[in-house]
């Protein structure tokens, strides 16, 4: 099963490498900031997305990892993209 965070800073970096560990390499991560990915071993555990749209379309699970005041910009963006 494929997991999307949507933010990779500390937190949701955290996260998100942690699961790659544990999930065998189907973990996907996307940022407004694209230079916040070289902060990633990016491989076949992890993956990035040059789009939200990209990473919702490849991921069964997505995890908002936004601090909260983008919460509500986000889940407008996904909201007619989930299910």
């Amino acid at each position: 099963m494929k997991i999307g965070f949507i933010g990779a800073g500390n937190m949701g970096g955290a996260m998100a490498r942690a699961c790659a560990k544990v999930n065998g390499g189907n973990v996907w991560i996307y940022d407004i900031n694209s230079s916040i990915y070289t902060h990633f071993e990016v491989s076949e555990a992890m993956h990035t997305a040059e789009t939200i749209d990209e990473l919702v379309e490849q991921c069964h699970i997505i995890v908002l990892s936004v601090k909260p005041q983008f919460y509500e910009e986000v889940c407008a963006h996904i909201k007619d993209k989930i299910s």
